[in-house]
């Protein structure tokens, strides 16, 4: 799981070393990833008989779905909209804060569909979908801190993590579910970049997280088509 972060505030800017076309184009560069992740998963067949397939390639759409989404939305409003009181700026931070609670309701449906069956599973997207609800009611209302998104992802991405791990054990799905877990990896350590503010010599803290979170997506793409049942990989 993945999502861009938004700003902390509508009018929270990178440093002034950093540019905003920079972190504006890494952005788009994370939401072209997702669209080429969401475009594998659609392009996956799963048989008519595997609800797991069906429910999985759904899930997954909507995980890489709402990325693409957040990730333009951050790009937009780093690129077109530099006035910190500009409606548009605004309007695409809660953008991008709705789609980010949709990647992580997607991340509990997939993790339903990869580790729970009927009753349980049924009451996490249950509960995923109030949450969600909840989440996207709060953020067209007020304004939201990071540490509130932390707090709505964080439950979601351990969830996800567990449901990859319980995979492993399988024979036919350990390599993909290695494989999602080492993505997954990468973009916590992309949320971490974020947190502490770490960079390397010019390239600031919103850029080194998109290109660390960039090749997390990626790899958690190849590890979806490859859960899906009925795909190629």
């Amino acid at each position: 799981m993945a999502a861009d972060r938004p700003p902390d505030r509508p009018d929270d800017r990178p440093p002034a070393e950093e540019s905003e076309a920079l972190v504006a184009a890494t952005d788009a560069v994370v939401g072209v990833v997702a669209l080429a992740a969401l475009g594998g998963v659609l392009r996956t067949s799963p048989p008519p008989t595997s609800e797991r397939g069906r429910s999985l390639r759904r899930a997954f759409g909507a995980f890489f779905g709402s990325v693409v989404v957040a990730s333009f939305a951050g790009a937009a409003l780093h690129g077109l909209f530099r006035d910190p009181a500009s409606v548009g700026r605004r309007l695409l931070w809660k953008v991008s804060l709705g789609a980010i609670g949709a990647s992580a309701a997607a991340g509990v449906d997939a993790a339903a569909a990869l580790a729970l069956r009927g009753l349980p599973a049924l009451a996490a997207r249950a509960i995923a979908s109030v949450v969600l609800a909840a989440w996207l009611a709060v953020v067209a209302a007020a304004t939201v801190p990071y540490r509130a998104v932390v707090a709505l992802y964080a439950p979601a991405l351990a969830v996800f993590g567990g449901a990859l791990a319980s995979r492993l054990r399988r024979e036919g799905n350990r390599p993909a579910a290695a494989i999602g877990l080492f993505g997954l990896g990468l973009t916590v350590a992309a949320a971490i970049i974020q947190v502490i503010g770490a960079r390397i010599g010019p390239v600031g803290r919103n850029t080194l997280y998109h290109a660390v979170q960039a090749v997390g997506l990626a790899v958690l793409g190849r590890s979806a088509r490859a859960l899906i049942p009925g795909s190629a990989g």
